[in-house]
């Protein structure tokens, strides 16, 4: 099956910012799985970050322990190392949820977006913390969001 180049494309996600290379091998990994559930799942993701202010950057992973790997993927949330799509806790085990393919990039991105919205709170929470005055026009374009959705 042939690729095609993704990377002339703009990165139009606010959340998840891929490089071109990350780009190309996500694009790849969901055109091998040939599975339209898992692709709508991996977009649906993606989109609920939309509004999210914390930076996910998604960029190809080559390398693990040495060895060459295919369609690797890691992410930095924040400018920081999070975890990257193989499967390999941080003990060198294999996760035995990671074995099904569908559901190793459906979960790499779940992780990336709950870290980054767990960050997004914590920022949130210290705000409110400190007194900041412009908590009531962050609730109200909140409640604006949900009211878009229902």
């Amino acid at each position: 099956m042939q690729v095609n180049n993704y990377t002339n494309n703009k990165n139009t996600f606010t959340g998840f910012h891929f490089s071109p290379d990350g780009k190309e091998t996500f694009y790849r990994i969901l055109e091998t799985l040939n599975d339209p559930a898992t692709s709508y799942k991996c977009r649906n993701i993606i989109a609920s970050q939309k509004d999210n202010p914390v930076k996910i950057k998604i960029e190809a992973f080559d390398h693990l322990f040495g060895q060459e790997i295919d369609d690797g993927l890691e992410a930095y949330i924040n400018g920081r190392y999070s975890h990257d799509n193989t499967g390999i806790t941080s003990f060198g085990l294999v996760d035995p949820r990671a074995l099904h393919e569908n559901t190793n990039i459906v979960m790499f991105l779940k992780k990336a977006a709950r870290k980054a919205e767990k960050i997004f709170n914590n920022m949130l929470k210290e705000k409110v913390a400190e007194g900041s005055t412009d908590n009531f026009i962050q609730n109200r374009k909140a409640i604006e969001k949900i009211d878009e959705l229902i």
